[in-house]
């Protein structure tokens, strides 16, 4: 007797993702701001882990901490990354926290290019130069989460 098995949905590659921002929320002394991932190929792809996070400044480099579940007490806790997949036009998304200033050393406000890369690619995506987080900058206290499904607020056109 034959048996069937279902073709295996391959990880999203280079050219499988759109990258925009999504909702954002200030709370002091937390920070928080959707990275959403659209599938905008003809075809499903998956996605799993963490994206790549980073704030560049002439040469200064802040990487983003990479934490299971993060500051915010309100997004669906996770006991390990899930498995994402995306349908063409679907959408994932990863939230980005900072700690707002509490002391440390912080890049001014407006400055720096906020840089990232999908889980699993290798092409970096600057998704905004002239950072503007918080009074005092963007500090040292940088965190993102692993892709969940959904857009948690994509901002339409972005």
């Amino acid at each position: 007797m034959a048996t069937t098995s279902a073709r295996a949905i391959p990880p999203c590659g280079n050219g499988d993702l759109g990258t925009s921002w999504g909702y954002g929320t200030q709370s002091e002394p937390l920070q928080a701001e959707a990275v959403v991932f659209t599938d905008i190929g003809d075809h499903a792809c998956t996605l799993r882990g963490y994206p790549g996070v980073a704030i560049a400044d002439a040469g200064r480099v802040i990487n983003a901490t990479r934490v299971l579940n993060g500051f915010r007490g309100d997004l669906p806790p996770l006991s390990s990354p899930p498995l994402v997949t995306l349908r063409p036009g679907g959408s994932a998304y990863a939230v980005v926290e900072l700690r707002l200033y509490d002391g440390q050393a912080c890049y001014p406000t407006g400055a720096g290019a906020f840089e990232v890369t999908a889980p699993n690619t290798t092409s970096t995506i600057i998704l905004g130069t002239g950072i503007t987080m918080g009074r005092h900058g963007i500090c040292s206290s940088l965190e993102v989460n692993p892709v969940a499904p959904g857009t948690f607020g994509a901002r339409v056109g972005t």
